[in-house]
């Protein structure tokens, strides 16, 4: 890594139709907090459904 290089990453959740899967199970789904480090993709999918 160099100092003032501007190198972004991104976060691909590569697991998230697996916890979509298992969070779907869960009824009633009263309270989920995302604390992945990412853009909100498991929150996303768990709220299109």
């Amino acid at each position: 890594m160099t100092s003032g290089s501007d190198q972004r990453w991104v976060h691909i959740p590569v697991l998230a139709g697996e916890v979509v899967e298992l969070l779907s199970a869960v009824k009633p789904l009263k309270r989920l907090i995302d604390g992945t480090l990412g853009n909100g993709g498991h929150s996303r999918m768990l709220l299109e459904q």
